[in-house]
Order: C-alpha cells, then structure tokens, then sequence
C-alpha cells in the first residue's frame, strides 16, 4: 500500500497502551511523587475509573486506581495505573490538528522511559509488557461527512459490502468487526457508532479502530515493532473500510 497523508483526517484522539503484571511495591503515594516529577510538562491531574482488562476475584494488593496527567493544552496526556500505562494525544480544540503517528510515537516513548526511571528511583521493579494496544478514535460530524444514517454509505465502503438497507441505517447504525492482526499477534477491532458531542450535542459518528496483542518480546526493539505494525493494520483498514469521496474530503496525499 502507498503512504497515505490526509490534510484534514477526522482522528480526534490516538493512544498508545501498555499492560503488564501488577507493579510490586506501587502505593497511593507514588500517583504523588509521579506527578511531583511530572508537573511542569503536566499541571493538570484527575483521578479515574480503574482499567479492568479481565474479571477476577483475587485480592487486591494494589489499589485500584487510574491518575490522568494532562498537559496545559489538554492535548497530551498520560496515564497510569497500577497494571497500565496510557499515552494519549486528543484534538482539545477545533484549532488542533493530528500531528501524524511519527510525531506522538516518539512523545510516547519518552514518557514511558521516564515512567521507568521513576520506578527505578522508588526501587520497583521495571515490568515485563504482556499486552501492546494501539487506538484512533475519527468523529464524522453530521453536516460534513453525513447528515442522516442513510448517508453512512457514502462514508463507509464496510456499509456498502454488508449490503445493510436504509432502514437498518436509519435505525441507528452501529458495527463492529474483530480480525486477526497480519504481521503480529493480536486483532484489530473496527467499530461505526452514533453519538454525541457535549457540551453542544453535535452529532457525530465514531469510528474506532482498536488493535491488541502481545509484542514478539517485551524488549524496546519488540514492543516498537509491535506498534509500528499495530499503525500500518489501521492506516489499511482506515483507506480500506471509507470511500473514495471520504478520501478526498480529507484531503488524501498518496505517496509511492
């Protein structure tokens, strides 16, 4: 597949995930003294629901809590749980544009390095990474990319394909499909959902693709080819799953 740049892509956040074993010896505290470290590059911070990758009924040795460090901008955003570590860039305002993978993977290797380097000075061990996951969240507002469910197909090669009638769109259009990741272990999940944007309840259409799995080794080298495998299976079936008319909206630049 050629390269691919779109002037104006719809990508209104991308993260990059990491899971691994429960850290030994992480405290409350340390959410603290992370942020302490932190702070000048990340003033604003907020307490989360807890990341629950699986059920499990076993006692818990660390508390369950996730702290969301934000940059002034609320562009750039780091996440940290006891078992995950998030990076996160959002599109805050209708100015922001999406500064291409090449440009956030790097932030989001520094930040894990410095997560690293913090762990080593409060001596917990650096952990071993069990699970990779990397998602592109797009919003298609009505009044550009659509303006009723019928519409959808206009958007949506995927639509077209599965041969769903106008009244199934009309009834609120939702999909989801999960395959197997090429190249890597894992899968890439594509879902088209209706929603809204508040504060102005704009209405919208995300469109998410999600791809998970264990990099070959936990290593530097391993996880960034994870990563950089986990991109090209979104930019595929990103061109793949939208037509051609989307393309140009977008403004798409193909390169060799």
């Amino acid at each position: 597949m050629p390269e691919l740049h779109f002037d104006n892509p719809p990508v209104v956040e991308v993260i990059f995930g990491l899971e691994f074993p429960t850290l030994q010896g992480w405290k409350i505290p340390h959410f603290g003294i992370y942020w302490h470290t932190v702070r000048d590059d990340f003033p604003n911070c907020e307490v989360a629901q807890p990341i629950v990758s699986q059920p499990t009924v076993a006692l818990l040795t660390v508390p369950q809590v996730r702290c969301l460090y934000a940059n002034a901008g609320q562009q750039k955003v780091v996440q940290i749980q006891g078992d995950h570590f998030y990076y996160n860039w959002r599109k805050a305002t209708p100015e922001d544009s999406y500064p291409e993978y090449d440009v956030i993977r790097p932030l989001f290797d520094e930040e894990w390095l410095r997560f690293q380097k913090f762990l080593g000075t409060e001596k917990i061990n650096s952990p071993t990474i069990t699970s990779c996951e990397l998602t592109y969240i797009n919003h298609l507002r009505k009044g550009s990319e659509w303006e009723t469910f019928a519409d959808l197909s206009d958007v949506f090669e995927i639509v077209k394909k599965n041969s769903i009638t106008e009244s199934q769109l009309l009834e609120q259009f939702v999909y989801a499909m999960t395959l197997p990741l090429s190249g890597a272990s894992g899968s890439i999940t594509v879902q088209i959902n209706p929603g809204l944007l508040m504060p102005t309840a704009t209405e919208i259409v995300q469109f998410t693709l999600t791809v998970k799995g264990r990099p070959v080794t936990p290593d530097p080298n391993g996880i960034s080819e994870w990563f950089d495998t986990a991109h090209n299976a979104i930019r595929t079936n990103f061109y793949e799953a939208t037509t051609r008319s989307m393309h140009k909206l977008w403004g798409l630049k193909e390169g060799k």
